[in-house]
């Protein structure tokens, strides 16, 4: 992602037309995001020095609707009840477990005989054992487990460029919406909470707000892949679950990641031609100047 770009004439350039006033154009602005390798600080740096026309201009409206509940908000339905894909860890264990007894049984099956000289008679009993519990589990279980089995392989390795490229716009949108510097970056609650916790008592910015901000941003991905189909596979809940037990009031933490849910869907929602245009950009392959130039130029429209 990072580009060999002089970067002492990009800060020249930003500087001057900070003090000029000036205002970037498409291709000047796809060049200075794309001179600097994406780390938070440098993000951080640039995006408060030059800002994209329409860049973060909602964030404040977006938090103030997500506190009132905004109008038409269904956050109430995301309370203490919130169930989104709950069989994701059991899945990937079963599919590991499966994935484990049968190899282990089989390397027995084959390496035992060459070095003790003996058949594997408990291997085989592992292995025939395994085999009438599919037999049960297919004409007597209707095939609950296998296709628990199956869904834990899809979490493990499946590659699907599209699902990825709507996830990471969502985020990305979400994002520059929020006016987060992390619009480059998969989300992840861990640095984000470590992050919040190093700027407490910075005068300059409001924790509590950028908190829910960010926790919007953490979930994008989520509300993406539940109206696919339900499933967690590019996404993971238990990063806002992270940053409300390290930054919020961990009792309420169902409620508070279940409202952010709903700002989340109702932001994507708003923005929904722009968010399918940059699905577009980055299954094109753009890079991130092209795709903040994009959004710059669709919100500024």
């Amino acid at each position: 992602m990072a580009r060999k770009y002089d970067r002492a004439s990009t800060f020249k350039l930003v500087s001057e037309l900070n003090q000029t006033g000036g205002i970037l154009e498409r291709a000047s602005l796809t060049s200075v995001i794309n001179a600097f390798v994406p780390a938070p600080g440098e993000l951080e740096q640039i995006l408060s020095t030059v800002v994209p026309n329409g860049y973060g201009i909602h964030s404040k409206e977006v938090v103030r609707s997500a506190k009132s509940g905004g109008e038409g908000s269904t956050a109430g339905e995301y309370s203490a009840d919130l169930k989104v894909d709950e069989q994701k860890k059991m899945d990937v264990a079963l599919a590991v477990g499966f994935v484990g007894v049968v190899g282990s049984a089989l390397s027995v099956e084959v390496v035992e005989p060459v070095v003790w000289h003996h058949s594997a008679d408990e291997a085989t009993l592992v292995l025939s054992l395994l085999l009438l519990a599919l037999m049960y589990d297919r004409y007597v279980a209707s095939s609950v487990t296998w296709r628990r089995v199956q869904r834990g392989f899809t979490r493990l390795f499946r590659d699907d460029p599209v699902r990825s490229s709507r996830v990471d716009a969502a985020c990305f949108l979400s994002a520059y919406v929020l006016g987060l510097p992390w619009i480059c970056f998969r989300p992840d609650g861990h640095r984000v909470a470590d992050w919040i916790e190093e700027r407490r008592n910075h005068e300059m910015l409001n924790v509590e707000e950028m908190a829910e901000r960010c926790l919007v941003w953490l979930v994008s991905g989520v509300v993406v892949e539940i109206d696919i189909d339900g499933m967690l596979i590019e996404s993971d809940l238990g990063f806002a679950y992270e940053l409300v037990r390290r930054c919020g009031d961990w009792s309420g933490r169902k409620e508070a990641v279940g409202a952010a849910i709903q700002r989340a869907k109702g932001l994507l929602e708003q923005y929904d031609g722009v968010y399918e245009k940059v699905c577009g950009a980055m299954l094109r392959g753009s890079s991130v100047g092209e795709c903040v130039a994009l959004v710059a130029e669709e919100i500024g429209a």
